[in-house]
């Protein structure tokens, strides 16, 4: 039996090339000096085959959750009460991500919903507070000495 001098592999004694590696093997290897090959090593795994064969990386898929409307549904409720208009810009940016993300887009649209509320009426305060400044302010008479 020969083996390949470059990989070290089994090949037919009258095979011109390694089945393994490709190599050409156009000189002739005396049987003495096959003797003195030694075979190819395999390294074996300690791990046996059926749980090594478990233990590869799995590919990942996508699993929707509501993560997305649970985000956009806390700050729509913050957006109303304590963060003006961030909250609201959050918690629309979050609302429209879950209604195409999450599994249950309910709490995305309530969330959406929500921070656009959030957004008027922080819009009908602001315009309410600076029309009863500006009326405060003209309302009383410039005098001129």
């Amino acid at each position: 039996m020969n083996f390949c001098p470059e990989c070290g592999s089994q090949v037919d004694p009258d095979s011109r090339f390694c089945p393994n590696c490709g190599h050409e093997l156009n000189e002739f290897i005396p049987s003495s000096v096959e003797s003195n090959i030694p075979p190819p090593v395999q390294y074996v795994s300690s791990i046996p085959q059926n749980i090594a064969s478990q233990s590869q990386v799995q590919p990942r898929y996508y699993q929707p959750s509501d993560t997305n409307g649970i985000v956009a549904l806390i700050f729509g409720i913050l957006g109303i009460c304590i963060l003006p208009i961030i909250g609201s810009i959050i918690a629309i940016i979050f609302g429209s991500m879950a209604r195409s993300r999450d599994k249950d887009s309910v709490t995305g649209k309530v969330g959406l919903i929500l921070g656009v509320l959030g957004i008027l009426c922080w819009i009908i305060y602001f315009i309410f507070l600076f029309s009863m400044l500006f009326s405060l302010f003209h309302s009383y008479p410039y005098y001129y000495d």
